[in-house]
């Protein structure tokens, strides 16, 4: 089978963000499981091969956003495909597969999170064009494709509620599982990073974005620190994204005079964050809002005891006991860190479940073939069909 994936970034090595890893993850398990697979994408790199059956293809424009070269040539080449699998929701460049959909084409849509009801929700303006966005342009481009992928069935039914006519599919994220990096890397991480080898250290790694609850973790942090003085928040993440809410976050921690106790360690890349991972005594993941986070899944994956908050969705995984779930406060956030951090036994349990449960669930092989028996058209039964 054919299939073009279009998304809005991918640079392997470097991926700034859960979608463009998944982009990535996926076609390169569909690859070897012998589709022939192209991810388009905007980029001032040449086109890269991947093996015999993987290329990813660049195109001039702005990313994260569109790029009219490479909506023109897909108008142009689409036929090459038997399948056009977006990742784009809210970008002009599903305006542009959409209307390949209306032509005849075979399109599928993944919403990854983007239409959860509390991002659309009140009477700001960055909602407000959102809500517009999805009622004039989004629910066309979605009614018009042969089916809509949401990560969990949460979000199935938000797309449901919505209005959504075309087929839904719950369709998660999957993970590449990968070595554990040597406790050697995790030793270096520390070093870069002025952490005492036996200090705890609380790991984020994401976007620093408003909706990544960042702000309810440094409070968090104070609290923690107040019973572990030695504890330490990593954040890993890029500082510009969001300038006002790093400047929030900077004047909140000079506040709580937790200079001390917390450390921007900035982007990091694939590597640099197996060493992260390796360094961590607890990654904390305290979003508002998501499809299926990544940095969860690969925090499960290499082992790590990992607290969400209700916001990650990832309730089978917290009812299977592979995660820890803590309310989106400061105090539940506290008590549940510090119970693993002062429990070795119990966080090493939970990380070992995290591994089992990641490997048994999120295979993206598992997932490449349930993605072909979907584009093939073949009938699924229930819990996955959520609305015809």
């Amino acid at each position: 089978m054919t299939i073009c994936h279009v998304v809005y970034e991918c640079f392997p090595g470097r991926f700034a963000g859960g979608v463009q890893k998944m982009v990535w993850e996926v076609a390169t398990a569909q690859a070897a499981r012998g589709d022939e697979v192209e991810i388009w994408t905007i980029g001032k790199k040449a086109s890269l091969a991947y093996g015999p059956r993987l290329t990813i293809r660049y195109f001039p424009g702005r990313v994260r956003w569109s790029s009219a070269d490479l909506r023109r040539t897909l108008a142009a080449e689409h036929s090459r495909f038997a399948v056009i699998h977006s990742h784009n929701t809210f970008l002009p460049l599903n305006l542009g597969v959409g209307a390949l959909a209306r032509m005849g084409a075979r399109v599928f849509f993944h919403a990854h999170g983007a239409l959860d009801p509390l991002l659309l929700s009140g009477l700001n303006i960055k909602a407000l064009k959102k809500r517009l966005y999805v009622a004039a342009l989004e629910r066309r481009n979605y009614d018009s494709a042969q089916a809509v992928f949401g990560l969990t069935a949460i979000e199935c039914a938000q797309l449901a509620a919505m209005g959504t006519r075309t087929t839904i599919f719950e369709v998660n994220n999957g993970i590449a599982i990968q070595p554990s990096a040597r406790p050697v890397a995790g030793v270096g991480f520390r070093l870069r990073n002025r952490i005492k080898p036996d200090q705890p250290v609380v790991l984020f790694v994401g976007r620093i974005t408003h909706k990544k609850g960042l702000h309810t973790l440094v409070d968090a942090m104070d609290a923690i620190r107040r019973q572990l003085s030695d504890a330490v928040l990593v954040i890993c993440g890029g500082r510009d994204q969001d300038r006002a809410y790093v400047s929030a976050l900077d004047a909140q921690i000079g506040r709580l005079k937790l200079e001390k106790h917390i450390r921007w360690a900035g982007f990091v890349n694939e590597e640099e964050k197996r060493s992260a991972f390796a360094a961590c005594s607890v990654f904390a993941h305290p979003s508002y809002s998501e499809g299926m986070p990544m940095a969860v899944l690969e925090a499960m994956s290499f082992g790590v005891p990992t607290v969400v908050t209700p916001g990650c969705y990832m309730d089978r995984a917290v009812e299977a006991g592979a995660l820890m779930l803590a309310q989106q406060s400061p105090a539940s956030l506290t008590e549940t860190i510090t119970g693993l951090l002062g429990d070795r036994r119990l966080a090493g349990r939970l990380g070992a479940r995290a591994k089992e449960y990641v490997g048994g669930h999120h295979s993206w092989q598992t997932i490449a073939s349930r993605l072909a028996d979907i584009y093939a058209g073949k009938p699924e039964p229930a819990p996955y069909r959520v609305r015809v």
